[in-house]
């Protein structure tokens, strides 16, 4: 049956967003299946950046991140857009390596000691 005029601009909205998930999440288990190295978080890092600008995507970490801790804004002293790059840089790095612990806790150790000072 066709829904004609019973079919709004927001049933249109709903569907493609499902369809867009589920294409999204078979493409990924053919990906697990094929021997692919991706991983859920992998592949959600990769869709939050398909989905946002690194500014955008950095911007949010740092508006959740002084949310819940707002002790923190003070000691952020540069530029929101130069914050917002190094954020998606930690969290790219984070998700490419977090399947490799030896890889991930030596750029934490680096992380860290980067952050010493403050």
């Amino acid at each position: 049956t066709r829904l004609g005029s019973g079919f709004s601009s927001m049933d249109r909205g709903a569907w493609e967003f499902f369809f867009t998930w589920l294409a999204s999440a078979l493409e990924f288990g053919l990906e697990l299946e094929s021997g692919s190295k991706v991983t859920p978080i992998s592949h959600s890092w990769d869709l939050a950046q398909d989905a946002l600008s690194e500014e955008a995507l950095g911007d949010l970490f740092y508006q959740n991140l002084v949310l819940l801790s707002p002790n923190l804004k003070d000691v952020f002293s540069a530029p929101r857009k130069i914050l917002a790059m190094k954020f998606v840089e930690v969290m790219t790095t984070l998700a490419t390596f977090h399947a490799d612990k030896e890889s991930n806790q030596q750029h934490l150790q680096w992380l860290g000691l980067r952050h010493v000072q403050y």
